[in-house]
């Protein structure tokens, strides 16, 4: 419908369906393999005449010639076996490229993850679990990322580290991976390109399991403690925003968290027993209304705070908060 056609057309463009060139829309690898698994899969859906059969049903229930209810029964019927099945069968394809393993000669097949987005694997995997980053160019060439050397040892194997990016932006990563998985944030330095290691940040608590410093690391899903002699030890755990979850009976705190997309939100430490969130920041200081949780809200044009209680029924906000009172409460 025309109301969402911008809104499509955003979406296709965050998720890098596609990419704009010369004024015009044209499809990513990425844009071609999700239509060919969608047509694949869900065949009913991508068919235009559902399309036309779906806005004559919609067209029907804005007349109040048929009840929304029944019409979103009927297509959720037929859609969630569709996607129970596509769940148990489909298979993101592997493409064999013209690149070859380095370590053992195998042919490197393009694979996708939603963690790398595309990269070359070793044909031979598991047997050779050799890997290497990919980007295409304006013109839709496959490139290998090749890792820049850093000259900066690896202190656990004493290999050179190399580096390497992530969505969340530059690290460093030993050369003897899958040996030695050992990895280190990283700065560059704009005017001189020197790389410089960012020494992690230590807390006050130790690991449970071993005793060591538990230091303070970025993930997928944002900062977290892990502790100082991984892979040793593999112990990890949520770090507070001093708020505990409003469920009854969880015991949970609340965390800062990202979506898949790098997006902040906050979220329980005992999900997925607990699935609360919010996407607004939380603060300890109880509403003074309903005793319901606060959170934080920055409206349109403006950069001074406002704090909202998240009860529907209360409505609450202030300008203004006791900040005796919105101290550390969480775990």
């Amino acid at each position: 419908r025309p109301s969402t056609y911008a809104m499509i057309l955003n979406t296709i463009r965050m998720r890098e369906y596609v990419q704009m060139e010369k004024r015009a829309f044209k499809a990513t690898p990425l844009g071609l393999l999700v239509n060919r698994l969608l047509i694949a899969n869900f065949k009913r859906v991508m068919d235009i005449h559902f399309t036309a059969q779906m806005e004559k049903q919609l067209d029907e229930v804005e007349a109040g010639k048929l009840d929304w209810q029944e019409a979103v029964g009927k297509f959720y019927s037929d859609f969630s076996k569709a996607v129970k099945q596509a769940e148990k069968n489909m298979a993101v394809p592997q493409q064999e490229t013209e690149f070859r393993c380095e370590n053992c000669n195998s042919k490197m097949v393009l694979k996708w993850s939603r963690r790398k987005g595309w990269f070359l694997s070793c044909s031979a995997y598991p047997k050779c679990k050799t890997a290497k980053d990919v980007v295409y160019d304006t013109l839709g060439n496959l490139k290998v990322i090749e890792p820049k050397k850093s000259k900066i040892t690896c202190d656990k194997c004493g290999k050179e580290m190399v580096l390497k990016q992530s969505r969340y932006g530059s690290f460093l990563a030993c050369s003897g991976y899958p040996d030695c998985r050992n990895t280190k944030p990283v700065r560059i330095d704009k005017q001189t390109g020197e790389m410089i290691v960012v020494k992690m940040e230590e807390v006050h608590e130790t690991c449970p399991r071993c005793g060591s410093k538990l230091v303070i690391k970025l993930g997928r899903s944002g900062k977290f403690l892990a502790c100082s002699a991984y892979p040793k030890c593999t112990f990890t755990k949520s770090i507070s925003i001093g708020v505990n979850c409003p469920q009854k009976g969880c015991g949970g705190y609340i965390t800062e968290k990202r979506t898949r997309r790098g997006k902040i939100f906050y979220g329980c430490s005992n999900y997925p027993n607990c699935k609360f969130a919010v996407w607004d920041k939380p603060i300890s200081q109880k509403c003074p209304q309903c005793g319901g949780l606060m959170v934080t809200k920055y409206e349109r044009g403006s950069d001074r705070p406002i704090y909202i209680c998240i009860n529907k029924n209360c409505g609450y906000r202030t300008s203004t908060i006791d900040e005796k009172d919105n101290g550390q409460d969480g775990s």
